[in-house]
């Protein structure tokens, strides 16, 4: 953090010795570098298919039922995977465990972190 007493002092001192005398006023840059950390840039959207299949596994699942129960209902209703394939239980366990990744993501509020910062008098 900048101290404003040493900073009034600062432009004082280079106001007098710049030769503009105390009138002039000087010109102040103030540069500074900010890393941000934990961002997420991307949204990834889902289909509403990819929703539906999501809201049903997490229903079942707080139904009791266990993966390759699920997977299986999905299979007898005529329901695949997004790539057209018929579901297998880890196809199951997948989709959830990318859906609470992706909601992780998306709750994780970014970092700032002042890195390095610079006033430059001229």
């Amino acid at each position: 953090m900048v101290n404003p007493e040493s900073l009034q002092y600062t432009l004082r001192w280079n106001s007098f010795s710049m030769g503009g005398g105390p009138n002039k006023t000087p010109k102040i840059s103030i540069k500074i570098n900010v890393l941000l950390s934990n961002l997420t840039l991307y949204e990834y959207p889902y289909s509403d298919y990819q929703k539906f299949l999501i809201s049903k596994i997490l229903d079942l699942r707080s139904r009791g039922w266990n993966d390759p129960q699920i997977s299986k209902w999905f299979n007898e209703n005529g329901y695949m995977s997004v790539t057209g394939k018929r579901l297998k239980p880890n196809n199951v366990w997948g989709i959830i465990d990318k859906y609470r990744k992706h909601q992780e993501k998306l709750s994780t509020k970014y970092q700032e972190d002042i890195t390095k910062y610079e006033i430059v008098i001229e």
